[in-house]
Formats: structure tokens, sequence, C-alpha cells
């Protein structure tokens, strides 16, 4: 009787973890389904050039263009707008304007039109640029945003909206080339480290120039027999005119697949090793300029812990002749 009793137990048990199992299995299906199914109708657009430079004389006409693709499964509404930006200080960091004081673009009455592009087609936008013949030599740094949202008729196949950018730089000038006036701005490192730790430095380039340059070139540290100890490729940096950003180098992470991009910061890290001694940091720009740092090294970490060290025999002794006295 009793055994009968814990066979029907155990029968229900199996059933009720049975049916717990399909349950959670099913409320996990729907959630997984439902997650992939947003993502699948994501909006998914593409956008050439992602930057462009553009020169201009005073007087002449200039027409730059930008395709836009929608990898998206269903139609897309777009709705193109051009503002300016600037760089921040010396971060280099972009602030987006809301407003734009470009005033050489040859725009329709009432700016771009709205565009509702088909899923897997591309647009087109073409800008005209024409600048008066008494225009006077500036950059003017431009974005070309676009506003994507799913059309009405689109809205439950497509949920997510979403924003993409081509950056254009206009150098309005009569002068076709300039001579590169990058600088050196500063180089921000300890002055004093410690033996046992990575040397570690920043570098602030300056374009002094009007128009945009390119900042590329190396960074070595030289130890005090004028020998290389460590080399840095200078990332190829894109520096506005008239403003300062800090340079980068490929970052020292695992290796990475050719097909991604590489990771760059603006911090420059050594590998580990002992340094001892000082070593200049010696910067090095395509274009000629050079800039030097120099950095003390010292086992100050070690020093201090024997006079941690000293410190504890010498209290420990007083204490000790204290008792026996």
């Amino acid at each position: 009787m009793i055994n009968n009793k814990m066979t029907k137990l155990s029968l229900r048990y199996r059933f009720y973890f049975f049916l717990a199992v399909m349950i959670a299995t099913v409320c996990f299906s729907g959630f997984y389904l439902t997650k992939v199914q947003a993502q699948s109708n994501a909006i998914d657009l593409t956008v050439s050039p992602p930057t462009a430079y553009v020169k201009v004389k005073p007087g002449a006409k200039v027409t730059h263009t930008i395709i836009i693709q929608n990898n998206s499964l269903g139609t897309v509404h777009l709705t193109p707008r051009i503002i300016d930006f600037r760089p921040r200080g010396q971060t280099g960091q972009v602030i987006i304007s809301q407003f734009l004081t470009f005033p050489y673009f040859k725009l329709p009455a009432g700016g771009l039109k709205p565009i509702d592009l088909a899923a897997q087609q591309k647009a087109k936008i073409s800008l005209v640029i024409q600048p008066p013949k008494d225009a006077v030599t500036k950059e003017y740094p431009l974005v070309v945003l676009f506003q994507a949202s799913p059309t009405q008729s689109n809205q439950k196949e497509t949920a997510v909206s979403g924003t993409v950018a081509s950056n254009l730089i206009v150098l309005v000038s009569r002068q076709s080339q300039f001579k590169p006036q990058l600088k050196i701005k500063k180089i921000q490192s300890a002055r004093l480290i410690d033996s046992f730790q990575p040397l570690k430095f920043t570098v602030l380039a300056e374009n002094k120039g009007v128009e945009a340059q390119i900042a590329s070139g190396s960074a070595t540290i030289f130890n005090w027999r004028q020998q290389p100890v460590a080399h840095f490729q200078l990332f190829p940096t894109s520096i506005l005119g008239l403003s300062a950003r800090p340079l980068k180098t490929i970052a020292l992470t695992q290796p990475q697949k050719q097909e991604q991009a590489p990771v760059t910061t603006n911090q420059f890290v050594t590998r580990k090793r002992f340094w001892l001694g000082y070593y200049t940091i010696k910067i090095k720009l395509n274009q000629g300029e050079t800039a030097n740092e120099t950095v003390i090294a010292l086992p100050y970490s070690l020093l201090l812990l024997g006079l941690a060290g000293l410190a504890v025999f010498i209290g420990y002794n007083s204490i000790r002749k204290w008792f026996l006295h």
C-alpha cells in the first residue's frame, strides 16, 4: 500500500517537473524569437563617404555626392539635415550644433527633401557648393545627418529608428595647396616613474593652419645611451584647421582578425620591463616636426619598502629596549 502511494507521488512529481520544463521552454523560445525578430527588423543603413574633404575656390562651383543604402528588410523614411560641428577644446571630441552657418550651399527651396527608401535600394544626395568671388578663406566642418524611421505602412515590420551621418569638411580658399603647420603642443607624462611600472604618456598635436591635416609619424623611447627601447607608430589622425587633438596609436591588445578595424588609443603604454635611469620620449611627425620629453625611472617602490622595513626595525628595537629597562 505504501509502495503504491510512493509510486503515485513519484509519477505526480515527474509530471509536474515535465510540465514546468515545457512551460519554461515555451517562454524562453518566445522571448528568443521576439528578440531575434526585433534585431532582424532593425534599421540598417550605410552611408558613403563617411567623411569627405572638399576644396572650392571663391567663384567656383563644386558638387558633392553622398550615397545612402537601405540594408533593412522594409522601406525606411529618411529626413536629411545639414548642420555644423566643431572640435571641443584640446580633446578633439566633436560637438554637433543645431544650426547651419555655412552660407554657400545651393539647396532647393525648403531645404533637402525627405526620402522613402525601399529595402536594398540606394539614394543619391547631391550638394552644390558655390561661394561668391569675395568669399574669405575658411574651413567649415559640417555633418549631413539622415534621421531614419519606418514608413507608416512599415511600422510593424520595422520598429527601430536611428541616425547615420556623413561628415563634410569644406575649405573655401583661392590657394590650392597649404604648407603643413602641425606642431607638437604637449607631451604629457609623469616626470618620475617607478621602475616596475609601464611608462605611459599622451601627445597633443596642434594644427595652426586653416586646412585639415593628417598627423602621422612615430613615438620612440630612448635610454640614456640613446638606444631605442620602445617604439610606437602614430595612427593617422585628422586635425581640423586651427584646432588641437590628441594623437593615437594602436592599442596593445590581443591579435585581431584582418577584417576588423584596429583598436586605437590616445594613451601610449609600454610593455612591462625594468626601467632605470633617465629616458627620452621623442615624437616625430612625418611632416618634420619633432618634440622631446625626459622621464626618470627609479625603483622607489623598493626604496619605500626598505624605508618601511627600517622603520619597523627601529620601532621594534625601541620598544624592546623600553621593556627591558
